[in-house]
């Protein structure tokens, strides 16, 4: 056809990528835990939410799960993995350590987030959305 072939990828290559893919969302999921999707708490005291309700991808943020029982009660102990250190290793993992020539932010956290969600939406204010409904609306009619 064109005279390219694909080069042939190898299974170490593959390995490889596959591997730093699954740490790179492991360390995801312990960097943004959110602490609220494990305990409620409040006034009325603290709650922890059954290991049934949460999701697998959330389970691997939990580093220790303890319970103490006394005579008088007890204590329960839910520990998350360091998220400032998975965020550091996750900076390491995608280079944002180092400086990125022509970036116009140096702050490899927000080049972190920016790689994690991709490309900014515009975003539209009130007028604008019942602007667009009112089209869609005269369209549909």
């Amino acid at each position: 056809r064109n005279g390219f072939r694909p080069l042939p990828v190898s299974p170490i290559t593959a390995a490889g990528a596959m591997c730093g893919r699954r740490t790179g969302n492991e360390l995801a999921q312990i960097a943004f835990a959110n602490a609220g999707d494990y305990f409620d708490w409040g006034p009325s005291g603290i709650t922890v939410r059954d290991k049934s309700e949460l999701a697998r991808a959330q389970t691997s943020a939990v580093a220790e799960v303890a319970q103490t029982v006394t005579k008088d009660g007890g204590s329960i102990r839910v520990k998350l993995h360091d998220k400032l250190g998975a965020l550091d290793k996750l900076i390491k993992l995608f280079g944002f350590d180092a400086k990125q020539p022509g970036s116009d932010s140096e702050n490899p956290l927000h080049l972190l987030v920016q790689a994690m969600q991709g490309s900014a939406l515009p975003v539209r204010t009130d007028a604008e959305l019942r602007a667009a409904r009112a089209i869609d609306y005269d369209n549909e009619n």
